[in-house]
């Protein structure tokens, strides 16, 4: 049932980002979008210009309180998902001190060259550590991860 239930989360997140209006939203918000490469989802990217207004004021004593605007330009990159989980939480529940449990996470490969995997080195007195090696994943390779 727990499957089911992520899975239907997972369609419904996947419903609403197909029918949102990209668009207008960011005319609205004051950004565009440009699109490249669009027939080829492998090597597709999305550039947005964005148009922030920056609003102070001055802090020196006997200057008036008006607020003065400033527009600050800011573009921003997106590229596909390469490397995709089997699961986005992972829940541990309650486990007794000197006890161990571990979980299985499954990565997938679903971009078109291979990745690389690599770990940032985890707090020595957290409770988490990494038990298997980071691989690298061929294109449509599963490999596991284990926490």
């Amino acid at each position: 049932m727990r499957l089911e239930a992520i899975e239907k989360e997972r369609a419904r997140l996947q419903a609403l980002e197909d029918s949102f209006d990209k668009k207008s939203v960011l005319s609205a918000m004051g950004g565009r979008v440009i699109d490249f490469e669009m027939e080829n989802k492998s090597t597709r990217t999305q550039h947005y210009d964005w148009l922030l207004p920056v609003y102070f004021r001055s802090s020196e004593p006997g200057s008036n309180e008006q607020v003065k605007t400033l527009y600050l330009e800011v573009r921003t990159t997106t590229v596909p998902k390469t490397l995709v989980p089997n699961t986005n939480v992972l829940e541990f529940g309650e486990i007794p001190v000197a006890f161990k449990k571990t979980q299985e996470i499954l990565v997938k490969n679903v971009g078109v060259m291979e990745e690389t995997l690599s770990l940032q080195a985890l707090t020595p007195f957290g409770g988490f550590s990494v038990l298997n090696a980071m691989r690298t994943i061929k294109p449509g390779e599963t490999k596991p991860i284990v926490v």
